[in-house]
């Protein structure tokens, strides 16, 4: 499966990093391969058992969502995450 130039890296989702707990960054690659970034790096399962594990953990986020989220100053790279009473949040540098 090969991704649309305009598809690759961006965010499409949210997931709990099962090594350091955060909040993580979900994205597809090139080939269509979910990984994730978080405060552990990026973290790709190539292996199916990995694949289906960010399929059934992962928190996706709808058309408008993703959107918004990428068009925003928000990508991992310009962030810090911040924990909150009320769950994760992220704080733009």
């Amino acid at each position: 499966m090969t991704m649309k130039t305009d598809e690759i890296n961006k965010t499409i989702g949210r997931i709990k990093c099962p090594i350091l707990g955060d909040m993580a960054e979900l994205r597809r690659n090139k080939k269509g391969k979910l990984y994730y970034l978080g405060k552990a790096g990026m973290i790709t399962p190539n292996k199916t058992d990995g694949q289906e594990y960010l399929l059934d953990h992962g928190q996706f986020f709808n058309k408008d969502e993703m959107e918004s989220f990428n068009d925003s100053d928000t990508s991992y790279g310009q962030r810090v995450p911040q924990e909150s009473e009320g769950g994760d949040s992220w704080m733009p540098l």
